[in-house]
C-alpha cells in the first residue's frame, strides 16, 4: 500500500456513542412550591486585640444561597462562595494575605467558579423515621494558597 492508507482485513462494524448533558438541578417550572435566594455582595470580620490593633481581616465575596422545594417534596440546595480572603494586618509582615484563591496565570476560568461551592438535592422525607434521603451532593474547592510568616 504505497498510498499511505491502512490495509483493511475486514469490517467489524460501527461504534456510536452518545452522550449529553443532563443538569443536576430542575429548571424552575411551575411545580415549584417555594423558593429562597439570598444574594450578599460580602462580608468582612476583623480580629481586633485589645490594643485596640486589627490583627487579621476575613472577607467573603459574593455568597448566594438558593433553595427550591418542589410540589413533589423533593428540595434542591445550593450554596456559593465567590472568594475568601484571610489578610495579615500587622504592620511587618511578610505576606500580607495569609489564605486566599490561588491563581494560576494561565487559566482565566479559576476566576469564574466560585472558591467554594456546595449542591444538594434531597428527596421527600420520611418524617415516621426521622430519615432524609440526599439523591446528590456535590462540594467543589478551589485551590487555595495559605502563606504563614
Amino acid at each position: 500500500m504505497d498510498d499511505g492508507s491502512f490495509p483493511q482485513y475486514g469490517y467489524a462494524g460501527e461504534v456510536e456513542i452518545e452522550y449529553g448533558w443532563s443538569p443536576i438541578r430542575k429548571r424552575k417550572s411551575r411545580d415549584v412550591k417555594t423558593s429562597l435566594m439570598v444574594n450578599l455582595a460580602g462580608i468582612g470580620i476583623s480580629l481586633i486585640d485589645k490594643t485596640p490593633q486589627e490583627l487579621l481581616y476575613f472577607t467573603l465575596q459574593s455568597i448566594s444561597l438558593l433553595r427550591d422545594e418542589y410540589a413533589d417534596r423533593r428540595v434542591d440546595c445550593e450554596f456559593k462562595i465567590q472568594d475568601l480572603q484571610v489578610a495579615n494586618q500587622l504592620p511587618l509582615c511578610r505576606y500580607n494575605i495569609l489564605l486566599g484563591r490561588r491563581y494560576n496565570s494561565s487559566e482565566s476560568e479559576d476566576l469564574q467558579r466560585p472558591v467554594l461551592h456546595i449542591s444538594a438535592i434531597v428527596l421527600e422525607q420520611n418524617k415516621s423515621k426521622n430519615v432524609s434521603m440526599i439523591d446528590t451532593f456535590v462540594l467543589s474547592l478551589q485551590a487555595l494558597q495559605l502563606r504563614l510568616d
